[in-house]
């Protein structure tokens, strides 16, 4: 079974991909195109770009904590210039490019090994935890459009409690297999030291709101693009931000597609099909991805700058 777990997520990424490909011929046209490029819309595009930046500081800030909460003192400038640079490198196909850049970037700036290899560990889970949660609670706001009164609230909240109730236990005991496995492996025993710690569960809570808050601003940014692309249609945030969370997590866990490329595009477009019309929702499709790919462009710009101003020079890697 755990053998077979790989190749069925290759099959349902690849399927995906194919569905977002077979929707891409059947809904493209020179129309949409010159959609794509009237000045307002593009705009529009653009300025999703620039909302899309604020999710570096933030996953920053988080990386930030998270360490702190692991013994090591690394300001935010300094985590989100490492984010920034190496955000881009998430499109070299295999999904490894990014994290291998960024651990370079860490140890070279003598970050504890093993303090990195668990902050990402950390981190992963907690931002994929983030993307099902702002995922639930917002197909709950979504199937209840205008609606504020106390069910609707009560059970946003049972839900959210009952998310985090699983998503954080259940890091710290993906945290606690980690450090027992240094018992029973030389290797791990020379580069994981025996008093790494898990963060405080205060720690863990304030790095999971901002990775859930990452994705309300990507609700944000698709809003704008929506908005530009399909006016008409009058898709509510809570759906367009349910949506993208839960075709990023889709798109994060796709083996080997670069940055979830077709399989985030699929999925999103199955959440949002019967809402947006069709022709439209491929316009909106490929403008956020436009905006994500201009918005990874002006990240690695921003990490660049942070890293020349905050970052000390790097040393050889021993």
């Amino acid at each position: 079974m755990k053998r077979s777990l790989p190749w069925l997520g290759l099959v349902a990424t690849v399927a995906l991909a194919i569905y977002f490909l077979f929707f891409l011929t059947q809904s493209f046209s020179w129309k949409g195109v010159a959609a794509l490029l009237e000045l307002g819309n593009a705009l529009s595009v653009v300025g999703a770009g620039f909302f899309y930046v604020l999710v570096i500081p933030l996953s920053g800030w988080a990386w930030s904590r998270l360490l702190s909460g692991m013994g090591v003192d690394w300001r935010w400038s300094k985590t989100s210039a490492i984010i920034g640079v190496t955000q881009i490198a998430k499109y070299v196909p295999g999904n490894v490019a990014q994290h291998v850049g960024r651990a370079a970037m860490a140890l070279s700036r003598k970050m504890p090994p093993d303090v990195l290899a668990g902050s990402i560990l950390v981190e992963t889970l907690l931002t994929m935890g983030a993307a099902f949660l702002v995922g639930c609670v917002g197909l709950l706001w979504m199937t209840n459009p205008g609606k504020a009164d106390g069910d609707v609230l009560s059970h946003t909240l049972l839900l959210t409690l009952t998310l985090l109730g699983v998503v954080l236990p259940g890091t710290a005991l993906c945290f606690r297999m980690l450090s027992s496995l240094r018992g029973r492996s030389a290797w791990l025993q020379k580069w994981v030291s025996d008093d790494l710690r898990f963060p405080s569960f205060w720690v863990v809570l304030q790095a999971t709101l901002a990775y859930s808050l990452n994705f309300l601003v990507l609700g944000a940014a698709l809003l704008m693009v929506c908005s530009a692309f399909s006016p008409s249609a009058g898709v509510g945030y809570f759906s367009l931000t349910a949506a993208f969370a839960l075709a990023w997590l889709v798109g994060f866990m796709a083996p080997g597609l670069p940055a979830g490329l077709g399989a985030r595009e699929g999925m999103l477009g199955i959440l949002l099909a019967g809402q947006i019309p069709e022709t439209e929702l491929l316009n909106v499709l490929l403008g956020m991805r436009l905006a994500t790919i201009g918005g990874d462009l002006l990240s690695f710009a921003l990490g660049a700058w942070l890293t020349k101003r905050y970052l000390p020079a790097a040393t050889k890697i021993v």
